[in-house]
């Protein structure tokens, strides 16, 4: 299609190769591919019913339709958007997983994405719109710094189910909508920052904060009793609700309260400096404090006998209950 718009409002059974140059291709009705799919970025792709693909699919222009779109083989999305808002809702599933590149910022409407092959992140910024869903089934690879940002009402939501892994670029990544981790989420370099002040999640899986790198959480969040985190790196708490973890706390790094409520159910040994700049952090459980404290203008909330084996140091801002 290279310009126009080539319409099957009945669907239908392709068996070649398609490319899209500047035109729009339209399924009306439950349809196939067989071969590859090649979009430029003027190309645009309409799904009102549902469309497998059985090769790989190299997106650069406009996916949108209430349909599901199945790719087999791997979505490498190097520019465009997917949805919009005269086709809202669809779904991609990228069962060959996806190569997310390229440095244009790329906008996400009301749409889920579903990845369930191995996958890759690497220079590319996302805005996610009005509840759209991102389910990691398969590793999840972030080589550089970028950003996923939920930018209009209701929330998007990250749902991990496998691993995701910040391997790349020394500054921050951000995911910055609601947070559900039921896998591992690992920080191996610079920092990756998840949630934002109006976000909400329950958690159950790993956090993992490696040697120099940092984790950071936003929003009102339940880390239940299953849940881990560790590493030698550090975490921040970066704004929002209240944050509470019930699971095992053993991030031996910095731990620095930004903002909002963090909130520690059982007793906890802390071995990395604690920095309260805003915010409250409270050891309900009490904790066991061997590094130093200091009290920018927040409060330090001990609920049970603890120790502090360190300096503090409280501003005048600072408070100590």
């Amino acid at each position: 299609v290279a310009t126009g718009l080539l319409r099957f409002a009945g669907g239908a059974t392709v068996t070649s190769d398609v490319t899209m140059t500047s035109g729009t291709l339209e399924f009306g009705s439950a349809s196939s591919i067989s071969g590859d799919v090649l979009q430029s970025s003027s190309g645009k792709l309409i799904a009102t019913g549902d469309l497998s693909v059985s090769g790989g699919f190299s997106q650069a222009g406009l996916v949108t339709g209430a349909g599901t779109v199945t790719i087999a083989g791997l979505l490498e999305w190097s520019s465009g958007h997917q949805g919009d808002t005269n086709f809202p809702g669809g779904t991609t599933i990228a069962n060959g997983g996806m190569a997310l590149s390229g440095t244009s910022i790329r906008h996400f409407r009301a749409r889920t994405l579903t990845l369930n092959a191995p996958s890759t992140w690497n220079d590319a910024s996302l805005f996610l719109y009005s509840g759209s869903i991102l389910n990691v089934n398969n590793p999840l690879d972030i080589q550089s710094d970028g950003y996923m940002k939920d930018i209009l009402a209701p929330n998007s939501s990250l749902n991990n189910n496998s691993t995701i892994t910040k391997s790349g670029g020394t500054g921050v990544s951000e995911m910055s909508f609601d947070l559900n981790n039921h896998g591992t989420i690992t920080v191996d370099s610079g920092e990756l920052w998840l949630g934002k002040a109006t976000s909400i999640g329950t958690s159950s899986g790993a956090f993992v904060a490696n040697t120099g790198a940092f984790l950071g959480m936003g929003g009102s969040n339940t880390i239940t009793a299953g849940s881990t985190f560790s590493g030698a790196g550090g975490f921040i708490y970066l704004s929002g609700g209240t944050t509470t973890i019930d699971g095992g706390y053993d991030i031996t790094g910095p731990l620095d309260v930004r903002g909002g409520t963090l909130e520690f159910s059982s007793h906890e040994n802390i071995s990395g400096n604690i920095s309260v700049a805003t915010g409250l952090l409270r050891f309900a459980g009490g904790a066991t404090v061997t590094s130093d404290v200091t009290m920018t203008s927040g409060t330090l909330e001990f609920g049970s006998a603890s120790s502090i084996s360190g300096d503090v140091l409280q501003s005048s801002s600072g408070k100590l209950i």
